[in-house]
């Protein structure tokens, strides 16, 4: 379904229609769509897999002067999802509930290595080229949600290099 609608179904919402607003309405519906079921997937691997948007369709729509909010809303949309899912995930910290002179035991030690690896695998996700593109987007139209996004990226490099 996700190859279906990322190859078949976007590119022909990106096409000049007639009837913009309701093909934007329905690429933001998809991107929405595909985005819940990338994070549904991850979740059932537990790993924490920030969905990215068809930029090649989103490129496509925004050559269109009228479609380039459209475009925007999408990937502020799409921050906003990263931003639920990167909470998420720093709310799932394992707590310590003995004295810190204690020695931890080896499901403790796999326990805190598995989230240290899902926050090192954000930040890996998060400096990859597209997702750099995106944020560079962003600033460039002033998106308003940059500022809290780059919170949240400061507080996973919190938590790993405590």
């Amino acid at each position: 379904m996700d190859l279906m609608t990322r190859e078949v179904f976007m590119p022909l919402l990106c096409a000049d229609t007639p009837v913009v607003d309701h093909s934007d309405k329905l690429m933001d519906l998809m991107h929405r769509i595909l985005a819940q079921l990338a994070v549904a997937q991850s979740q059932i691997e537990d790993s924490v897999t920030l969905p990215v948007p068809a930029l090649s369709v989103l490129a496509s729509a925004a050559s269109n002067p009228g479609r380039r909010l459209s475009v925007l809303h999408i990937l502020e949309t799409t921050l906003i999802g990263w931003q639920k899912q990167i909470r998420n995930a720093l709310r799932q910290q394992p707590e310590l509930h003995m004295p810190k002179s204690a020695i931890f035991t080896k499901d403790e030690i796999q326990l805190w290595t598995s989230c240290i690896n899902k926050l090192n695998n954000l930040l890996v996700q998060l400096d990859a080229p597209h997702v750099k593109d995106i944020l560079t987007n962003l600033e460039n139209n002033n998106s308003v949600y940059l500022q809290s996004f780059n919170t949240i990226k400061n507080d996973i490099r919190a938590v790993i290099f405590f």
